[in-house]
């Protein structure tokens, strides 16, 4: 699950949803931005924006071809 489109965190994964990157053996986690292109059209980005959190597999999500834009390791002592 990922926060839609716009603002500082837009396009951050929120939640794994029990796929291989949820569960990372040890004390790391993984963080990743989605970022997607400026000529996407603006009724799709619309569609995609906001505070609202979507699956990675909604067509509004899908319609913008999003790609990793930052990914961060967090590392707890």
């Amino acid at each position: 699950r990922m926060v839609g489109f716009g603002g500082n965190s837009g396009g951050v994964v929120t939640d794994w949803k029990g796929g291989r990157l949820a569960n990372l053996t040890g004390p790391c986690r993984l963080g990743v931005q989605f970022a997607i292109s400026a000529l996407a059209p603006d009724s799709a980005q619309a569609r995609a924006s906001g505070p609202k959190v979507f699956n990675s597999n909604d067509p509004a999500i899908r319609a913008l071809t999003p790609t990793v834009g930052l990914f961060w390791v967090n590392y707890k002592w």
